[in-house]
């Protein structure tokens, strides 16, 4: 999921679900983010970096390859923007990243289109779960009236109140309150 470093740090103060962060209420693992390396520390096994999209900064950690001992990050620069897929990792209401994939933006068009994607997604998971609500209340509004008016709208069918009062005749069932309440009779 395209995300900003705003929307992982808000959805870190969330509950979580086995370590997934919640975010435009939805549970997230791994996240895509674009943003400028501000701070890049080489060490043995791994590189720690901060990533800032302009809406924060977070921090992160390549592991070397066991196999080249590069990182995604090795002869990066500060100042250049990457492209960073990720797991997100929360410890006591804060998050870092632990990076799958990592690659230095060429065409920064890809900024642009990574926020348009965030706001895209934001609104579609807004708008999925105003319908979702929005249908749910109209079932619950129509099951509601089904249950009010429902019952008057059956018994004024002719061959339903034809067949009540084939019932009322044999003595299987009698009127209470008025026309359109019934009980069955005890045998």
């Amino acid at each position: 999921m395209h995300v900003t470093v705003k929307q992982i740090v808000e959805g870190s103060q969330k509950p979580r679900y086995k370590g997934r962060i919640v975010v435009n209420n939805s549970q997230v693992y791994t996240v895509q983010l674009c943003g400028m390396m501000c701070h890049l520390d080489h060490e043995e096994s791994y590189c720690d970096y901060k990533l800032f999209d302009g809406t924060g900064e977070i921090k992160g950690r390549d592991w070397r390859d066991c196999m080249s001992g590069n990182t995604f990050f090795s002869g990066g620069s500060l100042s250049a923007y990457y492209v960073v897929h990720a797991t997100v990792i929360v410890e006591r209401d804060s998050a870092c990243l632990s990076t799958l994939h990592a690659r230095k933006v060429e065409d920064h068009n890809e900024l642009t289109h990574h926020f348009l994607n965030c706001v895209t997604n934001h609104i579609e998971l807004i708008r999925s779960k105003k319908r979702d609500f929005e249908l749910r209340m109209t079932s619950y509004h129509v099951a509601a009236e089904l249950d009010k008016e429902g019952l008057i709208c059956l018994l004024a069918n002719d061959s339903v109140r034809a067949a009540l009062k084939e019932l009322i005749d044999e003595g299987s069932i009698y009127n209470t309150v008025d026309d359109y309440h019934f009980k069955l009779a005890e045998n």
